[in-house]
């Protein structure tokens, strides 16, 4: 659907269609006004070219093309700070049991593993909280303190964590 934009006082003003009857600034009605190309461009309405960003651009403030007679957005590149929580963003924060399993089986990691980390643990009561937690659990979170302690034992780094749930939540 085409949406419109006009530049009233100023500022840029966006419609999803075409206002009718249209009401120019001297205040006077024109109604059952057919919005023809030409008639558009006398009332100062242009079409709002949407624009294809690139994966670490947005969409800036609106301009108008003279050349191609447009109103359209600016792209403007992220910083690395926008980058970075935008890449964090696409990081589901929660899989379930049957996702984390398959993308073990993927990545070659088998349960036994798993379960030596959780017996390594000298604590006997946060070894038998962690080994609750891994055979009941639902539902595994991203934040969750004792799930980054075994990858991160498994040698996984932080950026490879993220990845596994991305493809963990694919399944």
């Amino acid at each position: 659907m085409t949406k419109y934009a006009k530049e009233i006082n100023g500022v840029i003003q966006v419609f999803e269609k075409l206002p009718e009857p249209y009401i120019t600034e001297s205040g006077a009605s024109v109604v059952g006004l057919k919005y023809s190309a030409a008639k558009q461009e006398q009332y100062g309405f242009y079409p709002l070219i949407d624009v294809v960003l690139g994966k670490y651009q947005t969409k800036g403030e609106i301009y108008f093309s003279e050349e191609e007679k447009h109103f359209t957005y600016r792209k403007v590149d992220m910083s690395e700070e926008e980058i970075a929580a935008y890449e964090l963003s696409l990081v589901p924060q929660e899989i379930t049991l049957r996702q984390l399993k398959l993308q073990m089986l993927e990545d070659e990691i088998i349960e036994e593993t798993i379960l030596t980390l959780i017996n390594s643990i000298p604590d006997e009561t946060e070894k038998q909280r962690i080994l609750i937690e891994w055979q009941n659990a639902t539902t595994f979170s991203r934040t969750n303190a004792d799930l980054i302690m075994m990858w991160t034992a498994l040698g996984y780094t932080d950026q490879e964590l993220n990845e596994f749930f991305i493809n963990a939540f694919n399944k």
